[in-house]
């Protein structure tokens, strides 16, 4: 297992989030947060550059990676460290 810590993009204008994510791969991270967002086409990027195109799109959050730290953890899990959303 690792641990994923996320962000919302940058440039995304409806607000800021940051969420812990442990699971195996960053594909399981995605199935993770598509379930938790309600959300099916929820993607993670790598970086800024990489979300770019979609924060502008239909999206309703656009995560990044921030960093990846390995874990003795087992179970799978999600965190939101904190959410601030502009209306």
């Amino acid at each position: 297992m690792e641990i994923f810590v996320l962000r919302t993009a940058t440039s995304w204008e409806l607000g800021g989030g940051a969420a812990v994510v442990i699971a195996d791969t960053l594909q399981r991270v995605q199935e993770l947060m598509r379930d938790f967002e309600f959300e099916e086409r929820l993607t993670v990027y790598g970086s800024d550059a990489e979300a770019e195109a979609d924060v502008v799109g239909p999206a309703r959050h656009t995560w990044v990676e921030v960093e990846r730290l390995p874990t003795a953890e087992q179970g799978e899990r999600i965190v939101v460290v904190s959410w601030d959303e502009k209306l």
